[in-house]
């Protein structure tokens, strides 16, 4: 590089550090999401719509080993992945597209880089992703009857099953 160059560097020098750019994003991410705390909560309430749907529609298949039986229950799997995906996605994209004007403003002025925007956001938006898609899980499982046995024994692989969704539905939101 000729110390002439006009060329803008591709890592622009931030006055603050790191962490205390993570820390200013998360605090307005904070902001945001109190003032949108009807869209938060409309988002559970859809999502309990949609696990009581499934659930109803596929209500005791998981119960037996026939060859329907397990076609019910791949589509059931099917159709709340596929709910519990979009349901992530979504809100993100809408997010992506409405705040880009302002990542570019300020990673041009040099206050934060999109990189450190993106980290804050989704560890901002981390809550709220997780309680919808938990409640589907935890509604279709019961409904569904993916139990091995009645009572309170029968819940013990609950915690698998709503681990795997939400890590479908986390990979899902941060492509």
């Amino acid at each position: 590089d000729a110390a002439g160059s006009s060329r803008p560097s591709l890592s622009p020098a931030f006055a603050v550090g790191f962490g205390a750019r993570i820390v200013a994003l998360l605090r307005r991410a904070a902001l945001v999401h109190r003032r949108s705390l009807p869209v938060a909560l409309l988002r559970v309430v859809m999502a309990g719509f949609f696990a009581s749907l499934i659930g109803l529609l596929y209500l005791h298949t998981g119960r037996h080993l026939s060859q329907t039986d397990v076609q019910d229950v791949t589509g059931c799997l099917f159709m709340l992945c596929t709910s519990s995906l979009f349901s992530s996605i979504f809100p993100i994209l809408q997010m992506l597209i409405a705040e880009l004007p302002l990542v570019h403003r300020e990673h041009r002025a040099g206050a934060y880089d999109p990189a450190t925007h993106l980290l804050s956001k989704m560890l901002a938006d981390a809550p709220l992703e997780f309680l919808p898609p938990l409640l589907l899980t935890t509604v279709v499982f019961g409904l569904v009857g993916f139990r091995d046995d009645e009572g309170a024994g029968g819940w013990r692989h609950l915690g698998g099953f709503a681990a795997c969704v939400e890590a479908g539905t986390f990979a899902g939101s941060s492509m």
